[in-house]
């Protein structure tokens, strides 16, 4: 299959963006993924953080890596000309506040602030993603929940309910459908993702649907994960799980990714507790075996769909030239699975950054088994061989701006 596209990684917040460009992208390789997109968080300067990522990607980056800008604050949305003019074309919205403002003091946009971005981008032919969740209600439910003593991850699921997803995912498409914005919304938890599909249509605004691989896998009874399977928005139960199997097979969800972001164990478990535990995920090395022993095996979602969730959909969504197919004229990305290799999953064969796997001890049929990066084999049977600094940052390619404004008078009927 084509080299796979990992959409959705957050590199540098505890190990250093240098480090996480070494390791994280070495992880990559060992899971068939030869492109990631990285988000770019910074409080100051976008685009000079998009500057400095690039020149680092250059020297560090073992994987070929584009940039999604992360738009905190007013500046933000002022340099997105600029940001544009040095190949990025996303951006994502927090419609939330993520535990990280507590612990890395990051800032978030007013809705206001986000139609304002969703106007400008669609201006220059990008496209808006967003975090979609109602933290003004997730924020009462907290103290609610963790007053009750509950310290289980089915409490953190139910501090952050469906509704409160839901709420923001609609009020993201009437936003993008306002300012004429592709939409992008990134790990999907909730089954009534159907509804916002609809919603999406009937407004004639062009949505994508991303969900996460451990929302695929897990659910929030899983007793072993605990702790460590804390993430925003949640893992949620059997239903929800089996809800985004449904879009997988049906089309509506366009595109699969991890949501990376490496720590060790001490830093994520916080003081042993649901609560103070750091929210987050790593696993860029079990999206394809995932999907392969949990969606072919046993769901027997086809091959063909599995190579457009990891591949071909964000070549054309994150517009990645020469990415996502096999074909003459693209790059010689390509990753050879065995469809049938058992693999009982330990950290010692992993290739990330982190000490600790929530995959540990499980058992998935399907694995990568080489990776081939521009025509070059850079791991086999496991192992990664690549020197560092073989990959390169990627500059997007905009779609053709909106050619009329936004709708001035409400919602397009």
């Amino acid at each position: 299959m084509p080299g796979l596209i990992e959409p959705h990684t957050h590199l540098g917040p505890f190990n250093g963006l240098e480090s996480d460009l070494e390791t994280e992208t070495r992880s990559a390789l060992g899971g068939g993924i030869t492109t990631i997109m990285n988000f770019v968080t910074t409080k100051g300067s976008l685009k000079e953080e998009i500057d400095r990522q690039q020149k680092a990607i250059a020297q560090r980056a073992l994987t070929d890596v584009g940039l999604i800008g992360v738009v905190m604050n007013q500046r933000h949305i002022e340099e997105l000309s600029a940001c544009f003019d040095l190949g990025v074309i996303s951006f994502k919205h927090y419609m939330s506040k993520p535990e990280f403002e507590k612990f890395l003091g990051w800032t978030y946009p007013d809705e206001g602030q986000v139609l304002e971005s969703f106007v400008q981008i669609a201006r220059h032919g990008g496209m808006a993603m967003v975090h979609a969740e109602n933290y003004e209600i997730i924020a009462r439910k907290i103290e609610e929940v963790k007053s009750s003593g509950r310290n289980d991850l089915a409490a953190w699921e139910e501090a952050r309910p469906w509704y409160c997803e839901y709420d923001h995912m609609k009020t993201a498409v009437l936003l993008a459908s306002v300012a004429r914005v592709p939409l992008y919304i990134v790990h999907v938890s909730i089954g009534e993702f159907s509804d916002v599909v609809k919603f999406a249509r009937a407004r004639n605004a062009s949505l994508h649907l991303e969900t996460n691989p451990a929302y695929l896998y897990f659910t929030n009874d899983d007793l072993d994960l605990g702790v460590l399977g804390k993430v925003n928005p949640p893992i949620r139960g059997k239903q929800e799980r089996e809800a985004l199997w449904g879009g997988i097979r049906n089309g509506q969800i366009d595109c699969v990714g991890s949501d990376h972001i490496a720590c060790n164990k001490k830093i994520k478990v916080g003081q042993g507790d649901i609560w103070s535990a750091i929210p987050g995920l790593h696993g860029l090395e079990m999206m394809l075996p995932i999907l392969l022993s949990e969606g072919f095996h046993r769901r027997g979602i086809p091959l063909e769909r599995i190579v457009a969730l990891t591949a071909s959909n964000s070549a054309t969504i994150q517009g990645l030239q020469g990415k996502g197919r096999i074909d003459i004229g693209y790059d010689a990305d390509f990753c050879l699975f065995d469809v049938n290799k058992e693999v009982k999953v330990t950290q010692s064969m992993m290739h990330d950054g982190s000490d600790y796997t929530v995959y540990e001890g499980r058992t998935f049929k399907g694995w990568p088994v080489m990776t081939i990066s521009s025509g070059e084999i850079s791991m086999e049977d496991g192992n990664v061989d690549r020197k560092v600094g073989k990959g390169k940052p990627l500059r997007c390619v905009a779609r053709i701006p909106e050619i009329h404004p936004p709708t001035s008078s409400g919602i397009p009927r």
